[in-house]
């Protein structure tokens, strides 16, 4: 049986690992970024990120993806 029912809605999209997007927020370290199209919590890996800069995802964390400066 599935005892992790909730789990995958709060788990982040898996198939954004590796794609591009922009910065929505400045990422101090937490913030928003759009790839292809939607809005997605993200976390920056380690530097700032400026609001309209260009970042790759690398991977997440619960809802939040990972990304660093492209």
């Amino acid at each position: 049986s599935d005892d992790q029912s909730g789990f995958v809605a709060s788990s982040f999209n898996h198939e954004l690992v590796g794609k591009t997007g922009e910065a929505l927020t400045n990422l101090k370290p937490s913030g928003h970024v759009v790839v292809e199209g939607k809005r997605h919590q993200a976390v920056s890996e380690s530097s700032y990120i400026k609001k309209g800069e260009s970042v790759i995802i690398i991977g997440g964390e619960g809802a939040r993806l990972i990304c660093r400066r492209s």
